[in-house]
């Protein structure tokens, strides 16, 4: 059985548009919650005035806009590779960078429907303190993950057997969930 390769192009159109969107959501979504950033920067200088407590505040959201738009890309790309390296260690025949795209498309689109829902519940009248912990809370869109991640694969790879197809498919979202659990 030899390697052959998949259309990695809508796949890595998908994966980059969706981090391009996704960098101006978490960047509105830090200022949506600048409040707990506000609150954070007040209790860490106590004896600041109200110009500095805004300012730190400000360097918060900006700093914290920057690191998240990087941590997701980095994860996207890594999450990928690992999935795509998983899958061919299984003997998928679809090649390794054609797998990573494909996995990384449906992962940032993940991503990015994560993020627009969170941003969505910002408007609602919930305090950022319950959002932040929902944020924290295991994800049950991790089953849409896994499930869609399968559906891609086997569209890509239809000889790849059920039990490999769901081995690789839940991958990511155990590599989502592990990082959530380390950070």
């Amino acid at each position: 059985m030899g390697e052959y390769p998949v259309n990695a192009i809508a796949p890595r159109r998908i994966q980059a548009l969706s981090l391009l969107v996704l960098a101006p959501l978490l960047a509105l979504l830090m200022f949506r919650l600048r409040d707990v950033f506000q609150d954070e920067v007040a209790a860490a200088l106590p004896e600041a005035t109200q110009q500095e407590v805004s300012l730190g505040t400000w360097a918060a959201v900006a700093t914290g806009s920057v690191l998240n738009v990087l941590v997701y890309t980095a994860g996207v790309l890594l999450v990928a590779a690992a999935t795509a390296g998983l899958c061919r260690g299984l003997g998928c025949d679809v090649d390794f960078r054609s797998l990573r795209h494909l996995v990384g498309g449906v992962f940032a689109l993940y991503l990015l429907v994560r993020t627009a829902v969170f941003l969505a519940l910002t408007f609602a009248p919930v305090p950022s303190t319950g959002l932040m912990n929902w944020l924290t809370r295991p994800d049950p869109g991790l089953v849409l993950l896994t499930l869609a991640t399968g559906w891609a694969l086997r569209k890509a790879a239809p000889d790849f057997g059920a039990s490999r197809t769901a081995a690789c498919a839940a991958a990511p979202a155990l590599l989502l969930a592990l990082g959530q659990i380390v950070l």
